[in-house]
């Protein structure tokens, strides 16, 4: 977090290859299954995770999404306060296909009560060092729902469209990185097994 609002970092216009939008696959961590204590950050940085461990036999929850734009409404906005540092909303947004007992008791039940921790892989990952891939929405202050719809008329069908937010959080963006990408997306897909 940069409290006194000094910038370190020049912008000038480059070539690089910057897509849009998220991969189809992303993960859903119950935010208390996260081992806090010892999360570590990449030297020198505030907002890149090198290791975000679960406690022991605790899971992530993969959520794959389908058609062109995978995780549509997910945004992120900046509020100016007038007496305090400024903070940021960050909003996922995903679509629940199924409509049944056990996926509305075990999923959309307890999205009503929960907090949480997303991870999406980013399709722009910075292309000169992929430290940009996979970006962590809600761990500073938990992602909780804000609207659940079902309209068994509209776009969706019998399926749920769920949106969370994550509020006042005191940064922009926060990424899980480990040396590589490679490296990195083994972390990733280690969160779908106990002990990750």
């Amino acid at each position: 977090m940069n409290c006194n609002g000094l910038i370190s970092q020049a912008l000038s216009t480059t070539c690089k290859n910057h897509p849009f939008g998220f991969e189809k696959e992303g993960i859903l961590i119950n935010r208390p299954d996260i081992d806090f204590g010892s999360v570590v950050f990449n030297t020198g940085s505030t907002n890149s995770i090198k290791t975000m461990p679960l406690l022991t036999g605790k899971v992530g929850f993969k959520i794959v999404q389908f058609g062109t734009k995978p995780f549509n409404g997910t945004k992120k906005s900046g509020v100016s306060k007038e007496a305090s540092p400024g903070k940021m909303t960050k909003t996922v947004q995903f679509f629940v296909p199924d409509h049944d007992p056990a996926v509305d008791e075990g999923f959309v039940d307890a999205i009503l009560n929960g907090e949480y921790v997303m991870i999406l892989e980013n399709k722009d990952k910075n292309e000169t060092t992929n430290d940009a891939a996979f970006e962590i929405f809600g761990f500073q202050n938990g992602l909780h729902f804000t609207a659940i719809e079902q309209d068994t008329y509209g776009d969706y069908g019998s399926g749920w469209l769920i949106t969370m937010e994550e509020t006042e959080a005191p940064s922009s963006s926060m990424y899980l990185f480990d040396t590589s990408y490679s490296a990195t997306k083994t972390k990733f897909n280690a969160y779908l097994t106990t002990n990750a």
